[in-house]
């Protein structure tokens, strides 16, 4: 009863609190753990959820593209309180890695380099980073339209979307429906034994 609680416990919390990126390598050790504790059926079930985790339908750039969308979105609001087209680009920074490597892009502007954004096509391979580094370089060079960056912004949010629902329409139906089906199968085979130790231990009482 104590491992089946244990493994319980664990599945709740890989689904629940921790990023997906971290399943590909704790859902092993989930199975690996109930294999051991010669939870066969359990621990195949398991393994096979692990193995759905390294798919190559999944799309780890798509957030970063979208955050790419969101931060000439957030120029343009900053245009709007009357900021120069560096203050603007510089107050909308995100943080994390996406915008130091955003104001590496502005320092080399700044500075007068010849290629300021040949580092970031080569880091950003995707769409919204080319035109971003046209819309830039546009901005810096003919100042910045609040409205028009709104709409540009907009316009790439929603290629993006419309992308995205695209590609989830092609994927195939395996894709989708047997990792849930795989998940609700282990915690089924899970929780049944569980529950039968408790009731059984409330009838002895």
């Amino acid at each position: 009863m104590n491992a089946v609680a244990a493994a319980v416990a664990a599945v709740l919390l890989l689904e629940v609190w921790l990023a997906p990126g971290w399943r590909r390598f704790t859902w092993p050790a989930v199975a690996l753990g109930l294999g051991v504790d010669h939870q066969g059926t359990a621990a195949l079930v398991a393994a096979a959820l692990a193995a759905t985790q390294w798919w190559p339908e999944r799309r780890p750039w798509y957030p970063r593209r979208l955050a790419l969308a969101r931060y000439w979105e957030t120029v343009a609001l900053m245009a709007t309180a009357t900021l120069g087209v560096l203050e603007a680009l510089e107050a909308a920074l995100p943080p994390g890695e996406l915008g130091r490597d955003l104001e590496g892009v502005l320092t080399a502007l700044a500075a007068g380099t010849a290629e300021p954004f040949s580092a970031w096509r080569a880091r950003y391979p995707v769409p919204e980073a080319h035109q971003l580094a046209r819309l830039i370089d546009r901005a810096w060079h003919d100042g910045l339209d609040p409205e028009a960056a709104f709409e540009e912004a907009r316009g790439m949010q929603a290629a993006l979307m419309a992308e995205r629902r695209l590609a989830l329409m092609k994927q195939p139906l395996y894709a989708s429906v047997l990792p849930a089906a795989l998940l609700f199968g282990l915690l089924l085979i899970m929780l049944v034994p569980l529950g039968m130790d408790i009731a059984g231990t409330w009838l002895r009482l």
